[in-house]
Protein backbone atom coordinates (compact mmCIF):
# COMPACT_ATOMS: atom_id res chain seq x y z
CA UNK A 1 0.00 0.00 0.00
CA UNK A 2 1.06 3.36 -1.21
CA UNK A 3 1.72 6.21 1.70
CA UNK A 4 -1.05 8.09 -0.49
CA UNK A 5 -3.52 5.24 -0.69
CA UNK A 6 -3.30 4.73 3.15
CA UNK A 7 -5.35 7.44 4.47
CA UNK A 8 -8.12 7.16 1.73
CA UNK A 9 -8.24 3.24 2.49
CA UNK A 10 -8.80 4.04 6.49
CA UNK A 11 -10.93 6.83 5.97
CA UNK A 12 -13.15 4.29 3.36
CA UNK A 13 -13.34 1.60 6.20
CA UNK A 14 -14.69 4.11 8.64
CA UNK A 15 -17.52 5.72 6.22
CA UNK A 16 -18.21 2.11 5.86
CA UNK A 17 -18.40 1.21 9.30
CA UNK A 18 -20.93 4.52 10.35
CA UNK A 19 -23.04 2.99 7.00
CA UNK A 20 -23.76 -0.29 8.46
CA UNK A 21 -23.80 0.76 11.52
CA UNK A 22 -26.87 3.37 10.56
CA UNK A 23 -28.40 0.71 8.32
CA UNK A 24 -31.21 -2.20 9.34
CA UNK A 25 -30.37 -4.47 6.67
CA UNK A 26 -33.79 -3.78 5.17
CA UNK A 27 -33.10 0.11 4.61
CA UNK A 28 -31.55 3.36 5.53
CA UNK A 29 -32.39 4.44 9.36
CA UNK A 30 -33.99 7.54 9.54
CA UNK A 31 -33.51 9.64 12.66
CA UNK A 32 -36.40 10.29 14.78
CA UNK A 33 -36.49 13.68 14.30
CA UNK A 34 -36.68 14.99 10.40
CA UNK A 35 -33.80 17.87 11.29
CA UNK A 36 -31.84 15.29 12.25
CA UNK A 37 -31.40 16.13 16.14
CA UNK A 38 -28.62 14.26 17.38
CA UNK A 39 -29.34 14.06 20.69
CA UNK A 40 -32.95 11.88 19.85
CA UNK A 41 -31.49 10.22 16.97
CA UNK A 42 -30.31 6.61 18.37
CA UNK A 43 -28.82 2.93 16.91
CA UNK A 44 -28.87 -0.38 18.78
CA UNK A 45 -29.76 1.66 22.11
CA UNK A 46 -26.51 4.31 21.55
CA UNK A 47 -26.97 8.03 20.70
CA UNK A 48 -24.84 9.29 17.53
CA UNK A 49 -22.34 10.81 20.24
CA UNK A 50 -21.67 8.02 21.43
CA UNK A 51 -21.00 6.08 18.71
CA UNK A 52 -18.43 8.68 17.20
CA UNK A 53 -16.79 8.97 20.70
CA UNK A 54 -16.37 5.36 19.85
CA UNK A 55 -15.09 6.03 16.46
CA UNK A 56 -13.18 8.88 17.15
CA UNK A 57 -10.28 6.72 18.80
CA UNK A 58 -9.44 3.91 16.13
CA UNK A 59 -9.92 6.85 13.39
CA UNK A 60 -7.19 9.21 15.48
CA UNK A 61 -4.93 6.00 16.00
CA UNK A 62 -5.30 5.11 12.47
CA UNK A 63 -4.79 8.90 10.81
CA UNK A 64 -1.60 8.67 13.66
CA UNK A 65 -0.39 5.67 12.26
CA UNK A 66 -0.55 6.93 8.41
CA UNK A 67 1.13 10.36 9.69
CA UNK A 68 3.83 8.54 11.77
CA UNK A 69 4.35 6.07 8.57
CA UNK A 70 4.58 9.06 6.02
CA UNK A 71 6.83 10.93 8.62
CA UNK A 72 9.44 8.21 8.88
CA UNK A 73 8.85 6.90 5.38
CA UNK A 74 10.15 10.36 4.58
CA UNK A 75 13.19 10.47 7.04
CA UNK A 76 14.06 7.53 5.45
CA UNK A 77 14.29 8.85 1.82
CA UNK A 78 15.77 11.89 2.97
CA UNK A 79 18.90 9.71 4.64
CA UNK A 80 18.88 7.63 1.36
CA UNK A 81 19.09 10.81 -1.08
CA UNK A 82 21.98 12.34 1.56
CA UNK A 83 24.02 9.31 1.82
CA UNK A 84 23.89 8.83 -2.21
CA UNK A 85 25.06 12.41 -2.62
CA UNK A 86 27.64 12.05 -0.04
CA UNK A 87 28.78 8.86 -1.90
CA UNK A 88 28.47 10.61 -5.51
CA UNK A 89 30.70 13.33 -3.22
CA UNK A 90 33.33 10.89 -2.38
CA UNK A 91 33.46 9.26 -5.87
CA UNK A 92 33.54 12.63 -7.66
CA UNK A 93 36.86 13.14 -4.98
CA UNK A 94 38.46 9.95 -5.53
CA UNK A 95 38.13 10.25 -9.22
CA UNK A 96 39.85 14.11 -9.16
CA UNK A 97 42.46 12.79 -6.85
CA UNK A 98 43.18 9.94 -9.12
CA UNK A 99 43.04 12.05 -12.05
CA UNK A 100 45.54 14.68 -10.67
CA UNK A 101 48.02 11.54 -9.80
CA UNK A 102 48.13 10.63 -13.27
CA UNK A 103 48.19 13.88 -14.50
CA UNK A 104 51.56 14.42 -11.70
CA UNK A 105 52.56 11.14 -13.16
CA UNK A 106 52.55 12.03 -16.68
CA UNK A 107 53.98 15.54 -15.82
CA UNK A 108 56.71 13.71 -14.19
CA UNK A 109 57.79 11.18 -16.92
CA UNK A 110 58.16 14.27 -19.43
CA UNK A 111 60.14 16.04 -17.40
CA UNK A 112 62.38 13.17 -17.43
CA UNK A 113 61.81 12.26 -20.81
CA UNK A 114 62.27 16.38 -21.73
CA UNK A 115 65.33 16.41 -19.83
CA UNK A 116 67.20 13.33 -21.35
CA UNK A 117 66.62 14.82 -24.63
CA UNK A 118 68.17 18.56 -23.66
CA UNK A 119 71.48 16.68 -22.56
CA UNK A 120 71.69 15.02 -25.50
CA UNK A 121 74.94 15.70 -27.85
CA UNK A 122 72.71 16.28 -30.55
CA UNK A 123 70.09 18.77 -29.32
CA UNK A 124 70.10 22.16 -30.85
CA UNK A 125 71.77 24.21 -27.66
CA UNK A 126 74.94 22.23 -27.52
CA UNK A 127 75.45 24.17 -30.72
CA UNK A 128 76.26 28.16 -31.07
CA UNK A 129 74.37 28.20 -34.37
CA UNK A 130 71.56 25.44 -35.66
CA UNK A 131 70.70 25.62 -38.87
CA UNK A 132 67.15 25.28 -39.87
CA UNK A 133 68.10 24.37 -43.54
CA UNK A 134 68.83 21.03 -44.57
CA UNK A 135 72.46 21.31 -45.27
CA UNK A 136 73.10 17.35 -45.76
CA UNK A 137 74.77 16.63 -42.39
CA UNK A 138 73.79 13.73 -40.58
CA UNK A 139 74.19 15.48 -37.42
CA UNK A 140 71.77 18.39 -38.55
CA UNK A 141 69.17 15.82 -39.60
CA UNK A 142 69.12 14.07 -36.06
CA UNK A 143 69.01 17.58 -34.46
CA UNK A 144 65.82 18.94 -36.40
CA UNK A 145 64.45 14.98 -35.42
CA UNK A 146 65.07 15.26 -32.14
CA UNK A 147 63.16 19.03 -31.78
CA UNK A 148 60.18 17.29 -34.25
CA UNK A 149 60.18 14.50 -32.11
CA UNK A 150 60.31 16.71 -28.55
CA UNK A 151 57.35 19.45 -30.21
CA UNK A 152 55.30 16.06 -30.89
CA UNK A 153 55.51 14.77 -27.21
CA UNK A 154 54.81 18.32 -25.74
CA UNK A 155 51.64 18.96 -27.90
CA UNK A 156 50.16 15.67 -26.51
CA UNK A 157 51.26 16.05 -23.33
CA UNK A 158 49.77 19.40 -23.22
CA UNK A 159 46.05 18.02 -24.02
CA UNK A 160 45.99 15.67 -20.70
CA UNK A 161 47.00 18.43 -18.35
CA UNK A 162 44.69 20.69 -16.22
CA UNK A 163 45.64 24.47 -16.45
CA UNK A 164 48.21 24.53 -13.64
CA UNK A 165 50.68 21.68 -14.97
CA UNK A 166 50.24 22.89 -18.42
CA UNK A 167 51.98 26.55 -17.18
CA UNK A 168 54.44 24.36 -15.53
CA UNK A 169 55.07 22.83 -18.86
CA UNK A 170 55.91 26.48 -20.45
CA UNK A 171 57.49 27.56 -17.95
CA UNK A 172 60.23 24.96 -18.08
CA UNK A 173 60.93 25.13 -21.82
CA UNK A 174 61.10 28.88 -21.40
CA UNK A 175 64.05 28.36 -18.56
CA UNK A 176 65.82 25.67 -20.14
CA UNK A 177 65.65 27.52 -23.48
CA UNK A 178 64.01 24.63 -25.42
CA UNK A 179 61.33 27.35 -26.98
CA UNK A 180 63.71 28.85 -28.96
CA UNK A 181 63.31 25.80 -31.20
CA UNK A 182 60.05 23.99 -29.82
CA UNK A 183 57.16 25.91 -31.45
CA UNK A 184 54.00 26.31 -29.45
CA UNK A 185 52.23 26.86 -32.69
CA UNK A 186 48.61 24.88 -32.57
CA UNK A 187 49.28 23.76 -28.66
CA UNK A 188 46.69 23.22 -26.09
CA UNK A 189 46.98 25.67 -23.51
CA UNK A 190 43.33 26.77 -22.38
CA UNK A 191 42.64 27.50 -18.95
CA UNK A 192 46.52 27.70 -18.51
CA UNK A 193 47.94 29.80 -15.60
CA UNK A 194 50.59 32.20 -17.65
CA UNK A 195 50.63 35.03 -15.39
CA UNK A 196 54.23 37.05 -14.94
CA UNK A 197 55.54 34.74 -18.43
CA UNK A 198 58.21 36.81 -20.74
CA UNK A 199 56.88 34.83 -23.81
CA UNK A 200 58.40 37.90 -26.70
CA UNK A 201 58.67 36.38 -29.74
CA UNK A 202 57.19 32.37 -29.70
CA UNK A 203 55.96 30.75 -32.51
CA UNK A 204 52.29 30.05 -31.11
CA UNK A 205 49.89 30.13 -33.82
CA UNK A 206 46.43 28.65 -33.77
CA UNK A 207 47.35 27.77 -30.10
CA UNK A 208 44.02 27.31 -28.00
CA UNK A 209 44.70 30.17 -24.94
CA UNK A 210 40.91 30.01 -24.45
CA UNK A 211 39.93 31.30 -20.46
CA UNK A 212 43.66 31.18 -20.18
CA UNK A 213 45.43 33.72 -17.88
CA UNK A 214 47.98 36.09 -19.12
CA UNK A 215 47.84 38.91 -16.76
CA UNK A 216 50.96 40.82 -16.50
CA UNK A 217 52.45 38.36 -19.00
CA UNK A 218 54.80 40.08 -22.38
CA UNK A 219 53.74 38.23 -25.42
CA UNK A 220 55.96 41.40 -27.56
CA UNK A 221 56.12 40.00 -31.14
CA UNK A 222 55.04 36.65 -30.55
CA UNK A 223 53.14 35.23 -33.55
CA UNK A 224 48.91 34.48 -31.97
CA UNK A 225 47.77 34.20 -35.64
CA UNK A 226 44.13 32.45 -35.61
CA UNK A 227 44.97 31.43 -31.97
CA UNK A 228 41.69 30.63 -29.43
CA UNK A 229 41.47 33.42 -26.95
CA UNK A 230 37.97 33.34 -26.14
CA UNK A 231 37.41 34.55 -22.46
CA UNK A 232 41.34 35.15 -22.21
CA UNK A 233 42.53 37.36 -18.84
CA UNK A 234 45.35 39.59 -19.89
CA UNK A 235 44.97 42.35 -17.73
CA UNK A 236 48.06 44.90 -17.73
CA UNK A 237 50.27 42.44 -20.08
CA UNK A 238 51.73 43.32 -23.14
CA UNK A 239 50.77 42.11 -26.33
CA UNK A 240 52.41 43.88 -29.17
CA UNK A 241 51.66 40.83 -31.06
CA UNK A 242 50.66 39.37 -34.44
CA UNK A 243 47.41 38.59 -33.58
CA UNK A 244 45.76 38.37 -37.68
CA UNK A 245 42.16 36.50 -37.52
CA UNK A 246 42.55 35.66 -34.05
CA UNK A 247 39.24 35.38 -31.92
CA UNK A 248 39.55 36.90 -28.48
CA UNK A 249 35.84 37.00 -27.87
CA UNK A 250 34.91 37.92 -24.96
CA UNK A 251 38.57 37.98 -23.19
CA UNK A 252 39.62 40.20 -20.51
CA UNK A 253 42.39 42.94 -21.92
CA UNK A 254 41.28 45.96 -19.89
CA UNK A 255 44.15 47.97 -19.16
CA UNK A 256 46.65 45.85 -21.99
CA UNK A 257 49.23 46.89 -23.99
CA UNK A 258 48.21 46.41 -27.71
CA UNK A 259 50.77 49.05 -28.83
CA UNK A 260 51.35 48.04 -32.59
CA UNK A 261 49.59 45.26 -32.39
CA UNK A 262 48.14 43.30 -35.68
CA UNK A 263 44.85 42.42 -35.02
CA UNK A 264 43.59 42.11 -39.03
CA UNK A 265 40.10 40.19 -39.45
CA UNK A 266 40.70 39.70 -35.48
CA UNK A 267 36.99 38.99 -34.26
CA UNK A 268 36.84 40.78 -30.40
CA UNK A 269 33.06 40.42 -29.56
CA UNK A 270 31.84 41.20 -26.45
CA UNK A 271 35.72 41.88 -25.57
CA UNK A 272 37.18 43.74 -23.04
CA UNK A 273 39.54 46.40 -23.61
CA UNK A 274 39.24 49.37 -21.16
CA UNK A 275 41.97 51.75 -21.00
CA UNK A 276 43.78 49.65 -23.07
CA UNK A 277 46.52 50.93 -25.23
CA UNK A 278 46.09 49.85 -28.86
CA UNK A 279 47.93 53.08 -30.22
CA UNK A 280 49.05 52.40 -33.87
CA UNK A 281 47.37 48.68 -33.66
CA UNK A 282 46.02 47.34 -36.84
CA UNK A 283 42.59 46.58 -37.26
CA UNK A 284 41.63 46.10 -40.92
CA UNK A 285 38.30 44.60 -41.05
CA UNK A 286 38.37 43.37 -37.44
CA UNK A 287 35.03 42.49 -35.66
CA UNK A 288 34.46 44.63 -32.69
CA UNK A 289 30.58 44.23 -32.15
CA UNK A 290 29.75 44.86 -28.75
CA UNK A 291 33.55 45.74 -27.81
CA UNK A 292 34.06 47.49 -24.77
CA UNK A 293 36.62 49.93 -25.78
CA UNK A 294 35.95 52.87 -23.20
CA UNK A 295 39.29 55.10 -22.38
CA UNK A 296 41.08 53.03 -24.64
CA UNK A 297 43.54 54.94 -27.12
CA UNK A 298 43.56 54.25 -30.83
CA UNK A 299 45.70 56.99 -31.71
CA UNK A 300 47.09 56.28 -35.32
CA UNK A 301 45.25 53.00 -35.28
CA UNK A 302 44.21 51.30 -38.68
CA UNK A 303 41.14 50.19 -39.02
CA UNK A 304 39.53 50.36 -42.11
CA UNK A 305 35.85 48.41 -42.59
CA UNK A 306 36.33 47.59 -39.51
CA UNK A 307 32.75 46.75 -37.40
CA UNK A 308 32.15 49.04 -34.23
CA UNK A 309 28.26 47.91 -33.85
CA UNK A 310 27.07 48.69 -30.45
CA UNK A 311 31.02 48.63 -29.06
CA UNK A 312 31.48 51.38 -26.19
CA UNK A 313 33.53 53.79 -27.03
CA UNK A 314 32.90 56.28 -24.42
CA UNK A 315 36.03 58.60 -24.20
CA UNK A 316 38.26 56.61 -26.26
CA UNK A 317 40.51 58.24 -28.31
CA UNK A 318 40.48 57.83 -32.26
CA UNK A 319 42.39 60.43 -33.13
CA UNK A 320 44.52 60.55 -35.95
CA UNK A 321 43.14 57.07 -37.28
CA UNK A 322 42.29 55.69 -40.54
CA UNK A 323 38.53 54.59 -40.31
CA UNK A 324 37.60 54.43 -43.76
CA UNK A 325 34.27 52.46 -44.51
CA UNK A 326 34.19 51.45 -40.88
CA UNK A 327 30.90 50.86 -39.01
CA UNK A 328 30.00 52.36 -36.01
CA UNK A 329 26.13 52.20 -36.12
CA UNK A 330 24.73 52.35 -32.86
CA UNK A 331 28.04 52.99 -30.98
CA UNK A 332 27.94 55.05 -28.08
CA UNK A 333 30.99 57.29 -28.78
CA UNK A 334 30.22 59.86 -26.03
CA UNK A 335 33.10 62.16 -25.58
CA UNK A 336 35.21 60.10 -27.77
CA UNK A 337 38.12 62.37 -29.52
CA UNK A 338 38.44 61.56 -33.46
CA UNK A 339 39.79 64.85 -34.27
CA UNK A 340 42.20 64.70 -37.90
CA UNK A 341 40.56 61.16 -38.07
CA UNK A 342 39.66 59.86 -42.01
CA UNK A 343 36.28 58.87 -41.80
CA UNK A 344 34.98 58.77 -45.17
CA UNK A 345 32.37 56.33 -46.26
CA UNK A 346 32.15 55.25 -42.52
CA UNK A 347 28.58 54.81 -40.93
CA UNK A 348 27.56 56.31 -38.00
CA UNK A 349 24.07 55.84 -38.08
CA UNK A 350 21.49 55.87 -35.00
CA UNK A 351 25.48 56.27 -33.23
CA UNK A 352 25.70 58.45 -29.62
CA UNK A 353 28.19 61.19 -30.46
CA UNK A 354 27.15 63.59 -27.48
CA UNK A 355 30.35 65.44 -26.51
CA UNK A 356 32.44 63.74 -29.09
CA UNK A 357 35.52 65.81 -30.81
CA UNK A 358 35.72 65.73 -34.67
CA UNK A 359 37.65 68.84 -35.38
CA UNK A 360 39.19 68.17 -38.82
CA UNK A 361 38.18 64.83 -39.50
CA UNK A 362 36.73 63.49 -42.58
CA UNK A 363 33.88 63.11 -43.08
CA UNK A 364 33.58 62.45 -46.72
CA UNK A 365 30.41 59.94 -47.39
CA UNK A 366 30.45 59.80 -43.67
CA UNK A 367 26.42 58.50 -42.82
CA UNK A 368 24.95 60.33 -40.26
CA UNK A 369 21.57 59.48 -40.10
CA UNK A 370 19.83 58.96 -36.77
CA UNK A 371 23.00 59.52 -34.66
CA UNK A 372 22.79 61.49 -31.55
CA UNK A 373 24.28 64.69 -30.70
CA UNK A 374 24.31 67.88 -28.48
CA UNK A 375 25.88 71.56 -27.96
CA UNK A 376 29.31 69.88 -26.96
CA UNK A 377 29.57 67.74 -30.19
CA UNK A 378 32.47 69.42 -31.65
CA UNK A 379 32.31 68.95 -35.81
CA UNK A 380 34.95 70.02 -38.62
CA UNK A 381 33.92 73.47 -40.35
CA UNK A 382 31.18 73.70 -42.73
CA UNK A 383 33.06 73.02 -45.75
CA UNK A 384 33.96 69.41 -44.18
CA UNK A 385 30.20 68.86 -42.99
CA UNK A 386 28.60 69.22 -46.01
CA UNK A 387 30.60 66.40 -47.54
CA UNK A 388 28.59 64.09 -45.21
CA UNK A 389 25.48 62.42 -46.08
CA UNK A 390 22.38 62.33 -44.11
CA UNK A 391 22.63 65.22 -42.22
CA UNK A 392 20.12 65.58 -39.85
CA UNK A 393 17.92 68.57 -40.23
CA UNK A 394 18.26 69.81 -36.51
CA UNK A 395 22.08 69.42 -37.27
CA UNK A 396 21.83 72.00 -40.84
CA UNK A 397 20.01 74.64 -38.71
CA UNK A 398 22.09 74.22 -35.95
CA UNK A 399 25.60 74.70 -38.09
CA UNK A 400 23.67 76.75 -40.46
CA UNK A 401 23.89 74.84 -43.77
Amino acid sequence: MTKGNGFYTSLALITFVIIIAFSNFSGVYICVSSRLNLDTCTLLGKSIWEWLELLIAPAALAILGILSSEYFSNQAKRREDREKEEQEVRLEQEKKLAQDKERQGVLKDYFEKITQRLLDEAWPLKYAVWKEADDGTIENEKRKKLVAVTRAMTLAILRELDGTRKASVVKFLKETGALQYISLSSADLSQADLRYLDLQGIDMKRVDLSEANLSDSNISGANLDEANLKSTIFSGGTLRASLNRADLSDADLRGANLNGAELNGATLTGTILGNANLTKASLEKAYLVGTDLTGAALVGARGIAATFTKALLIETDLSESDLAKADFSSANLQRAILSRSNLEGANFSGADIRGAYLSRANLKDTDLLNIQWDNNTFWPDNAEMVNAKNIPVSLRKHLGI
